[in-house]
């Protein structure tokens, strides 16, 4: 059981090192389009995009933010007919979506400039959504995101909670939200492995539930963020000063160090420990 537990592990783990040897990351997406300058004036004029390169009349590549939009017009090589016979052709139901803000009267001003809708506005926990056509049928999706989702947890808010949570006995929680799956760390007394870590917290939690979490202040600095802290196993405990280092992949702890010191009985320093 143990031995295919692990060849299982090896091999999915092969299997995303060689996805990720050749896929460097989003290029961008293609539409299929009949008229390119057409599109490229749309794209510009009606929606504020960026002119990124032209080549009359077989494409052109407009941006917006992260997001690069490749037009490719009838003689353009991403637009050539399949070895079946398919021809790529304009329009479908996959779409891009583009974050806008007050989009009620976004929309309105839009239908006055004439641009074609495909359905009236809708609205979810998520958000309002309205799917809009370029001139050659390709789908748009205008989206505003419901106040609840704007407010995106920073990094610095994400290692505060997963240290609050291991605090309050939820380890298995702080895990599930917070850590990524290729997760390591550099404490000494344990295996550098996320299980044996969370295994060792755990029993921590177990053996002091009341244990107190004083986050004094954290620091984010791109991809990293530190957190400095009080932690007493108990009310009577004088405990001990920590500086927890994590580093983030995307939203996910992949990286853990962590420092501390005893708040010792007296001190000389005036100034105290925290």
């Amino acid at each position: 059981m143990s031995q295919t537990v692990k060849g299982s592990a090896a091999v999915s783990k092969k299997r995303t090192s060689e996805a990720e040897s050749f896929i460097k990351g989003l290029r961008g997406v293609r539409y299929q389009v009949k008229d390119v300058s057409r599109s490229v004036d749309f794209y510009i004029r009606q929606l504020g995009f960026q002119l990124d390169m032209e080549h009359l009349p077989a494409f052109a590549q407009v941006s917006v933010g992260d997001l690069k939009l490749i037009l490719s017009g009838p003689g353009a090589s991403g637009s050539r007919t399949m070895p079946d016979g398919h021809k790529q052709e304009p329009g479908g139901w996959n779409r891009v979506v583009l974050q806008v803000n007050d989009l009620e009267n976004r929309i309105e001003t839009l239908k006055k400039a004439g641009l074609s809708f495909r359905n009236e506005m809708e609205a979810g926990p998520g958000g309002k959504q309205i799917q809009l056509e370029d001139p050659d049928g390709n789908p748009l999706e205008l989206f505003e995101p419901a106040e609840s989702q704007m407010k995106q947890q920073t990094l610095r808010d994400a290692a505060v909670e997963f240290m609050s949570l291991v605090a309050s006995g939820k380890v298995q929680e702080a895990y599930d939200r917070h850590v990524s799956q290729n997760f390591r760390h550099h404490n000494p007394y344990f295996r550098g492995d996320a299980i044996s870590l969370k295994t060792a917290m755990a029993e921590n939690a177990a053996r002091n539930p009341n244990k107190k979490l004083d986050v004094q202040f954290a620091l984010e600095e791109g991809d990293r963020v530190a957190v400095f802290s009080r932690i007493r196993q108990n009310p009577d405990d004088r405990g001990g000063a920590a500086v927890h280092i994590f580093r983030f992949e995307g939203d996910r702890i992949a990286e853990l160090w962590d420092v501390g010191q005893e708040v010792p009985a007296d001190s000389v320093n005036e100034n105290a420990m925290f």
